[in-house]
């Protein structure tokens, strides 16, 4: 009955409501806090990911221009950096395989790239992988 007194009193805010608010707004805070972090590393991680697949891409429409013959590993792998603006964060390797070569009996007609682009976020590493056909020209 004392405290209820003591309210009803009006006399203004007391130092348990200012520890109590704190404690309240501290907690708050480092969930707000917990949450911005986690969308900016989403962030991060859509872009990073989204500059691996551009490189990918860019190599490969690089190679429908090329010809049949000029795609080889060594040509395809041979100043990748330079040519493409690679950023230092990211491993980019091109495999270059005749069909021929895994099936026996077969024209040399088709070459599969395959593209792989390779970064680390957060300690943790991504690898984004794609491939595509080259057909002889005819």
């Amino acid at each position: 009955m004392k405290w209820i007194k003591k309210v009803k009193s009006n006399k203004g805010v007391m130092g348990t409501d200012i520890v109590v608010s704190l404690v309240v707004l501290t907690l708050f805070a480092g969930v707000i806090a917990s949450l911005f972090a986690d969308v900016f590393f989403q962030n991060v991680s859509i872009r990073m990911n989204a500059l691996a697949t551009n490189y990918a891409i860019k190599i490969l429409e690089d190679t429908d221009k090329m010809s049949y013959i000029d795609v080889t590993q060594e040509q395809m792998n041979k100043n990748l950096t330079n040519k493409y603006g690679i950023s230092s964060n990211y491993n980019v390797t091109v495999k270059v395989e005749n069909y021929s070569d895994m099936v026996s009996n077969k024209k040399d007609i088709i070459k599969i790239i395959t593209v792989t682009v390779k970064y680390t976020l957060k300690d943790q590493p991504y690898t984004y992988t794609v491939k595509k056909l080259k057909i002889r020209e005819m």
